[in-house]
Parts: C-alpha cells; sequence; structure tokens
C-alpha cells in the first residue's frame, strides 16, 4: 500500500461530522486551559458568519507532515487579540512581534496536538508557522477545507480552520 492510499483509507474511516467536534473540542480545550479566556462559538462556516469587523492580521498553522494524515490546522486572529494571547502566555503586558509569533504558532501547535490524538493512523507535527492575513480569500490553498469554526473572546473574531490534502466524505 503506497503512503497516498494509507492517507486516504485513514480519512475515509473519519466522519465530516467527527472531524468538526474533534476540532471544536481541541480548539476550546486549549483556548480555556491555556490561555483561560472566554470563548464564545459563532458559526461553523467562517466565510459566512458575520463578521464584517474582522480584519485579521496574525495568522497560525500547523502542517501535518507524514503518516495517514496531511493537513494543516489555522488559527486567525486580529493584532489586537494575538497580542493579548501573547500577553497571557508570557505574563507579561506588553507583547513583541516576535513574541506574539511564538505564541500563535505555539496555540495552533497545541490544538493540533489535541486533535492529531484522535485522529486514526500515524501522524507527525511538522514544526509550526505564523503568517499575516490580510483577507479572507488568502486562507484558500490547494488544501481542502473540512472544518471552519467561527468563534467570539474578548470582543474579537477568532477563525479556526483544518484543512486537508484530501476531502472527507
Amino acid at each position: 500500500m503506497t503512503e497516498d492510499s494509507q492517507e486516504i483509507t485513514a480519512l475515509t474511516r473519519i466522519s465530516a461530522a467527527m472531524l468538526q467536534a474533534e476540532t471544536r473540542g481541541a480548539f476550546e480545550r486549549v483556548w480555556d486551559t491555556a490561555l483561560g479566556l472566554p470563548c464564545e462559538f459563532v458559526s461553523f462556516d467562517t466565510r459566512t458568519a458575520n463578521i464584517p469587523d474582522f480584519q485579521p492580521e496574525w495568522f497560525g498553522s500547523v502542517a501535518w507532515i507524514g503518516g495517514s494524515w496531511t493537513g494543516i490546522v489555522r488559527i486567525a486572529v486580529s493584532p489586537s487579540l494575538a497580542s493579548t494571547i501573547s500577553c497571557r502566555m508570557n505574563a507579561t503586558d506588553q507583547a513583541e512581534d516576535e513574541q506574539i509569533d511564538d505564541s500563535m504558532r505555539e496555540v495552533a501547535n497545541m490544538v493540533a496536538g489535541n486533535l492529531k490524538s484522535v485522529l486514526p493512523g500515524i501522524c507527525g507535527l511538522a514544526t509550526p508557522g505564523s503568517f499575516r492575513l490580510r483577507k479572507l480569500d488568502d486562507l484558500a490553498d490547494d488544501f481542502s477545507c473540512l472544518v471552519s469554526l467561527c468563534y467570539r473572546s474578548e470582543g474579537e473574531v477568532v477563525m479556526v480552520t483544518l484543512n486537508s490534502l484530501h476531502e472527507v466524505e
């Protein structure tokens, strides 16, 4: 069995509803335990959620590599919320850009780690990255969006997506 066929086989054992529930649970656990910030679920679709005030700048992602799954967990927040996250994680009153990047990568890494533990097959986490996001359309890439979640925290929007190289039925 080739690596591609192993990946597709593993994905066929996962329902979209299960991925949605597990992604939501992983995000909410990390947000609550690591940050202790209030978080309100808004929508299952970041593209149709009523978020006209959302001007994202910070973007954290983790790519899963090798094994049975290849995908990305992404978390996008406003600059002010990214700063709040970093201050919470670093126990400081003010965050520098480098600290914000590190904090966003770590939040995405923790969410991916939580989610990875429930996925079938073997998965390995790659080094997380952080990127600036200027518009929602920048979320589009070669990966298929499997889960799209929208939250509010501290009066700001939080977007969480789970994307894969292969679609799940």
